[in-house]
């Protein structure tokens, strides 16, 4: 009886090991689990501010170039009204110098 009852303890805590050890791998699972979630999350968190601060540099990079667009706008703008008044000015010039010919012309 002794001999039965050493080999049922003996599965008993050979049973208790297994189980103890199976309890101590799930347990490491889910806190390996647990961590990887919290790392994901981080890392999401991460990426979507990443995320809002590409955009907010988009946006002002964006805006820098409509205020450089519009300013080449502006200059384009007075460089055509600068080429006409000098085109009217040369006209006027080339008008006078015929003129000026003319009377020349005329006096001689």
């Amino acid at each position: 009886e002794k001999t039965n009852r050493h080999r049922a303890e003996a599965a008993y805590n050979e049973l208790k090991t297994q189980y103890d050890n199976i309890v101590e791998k799930i347990n490491s699972e889910e806190d390996k689990q647990k961590l990887n979630r919290q790392l994901w999350a981080q890392e999401r968190e991460d990426l979507s501010a990443n995320l809002e601060t590409h955009k907010e540099i988009c946006e002002s990079a964006k805006m820098q170039v409509r205020k450089t667009l519009d300013a080449q706008e502006v200059l384009i703008t007075n460089l055509r009204e600068e080429q006409a008044a000098i085109v009217r000015q040369k006209a006027r010039v080339d008008a006078d110098n015929e003129n000026l010919r003319s009377k020349i012309s005329e006096q001689e």
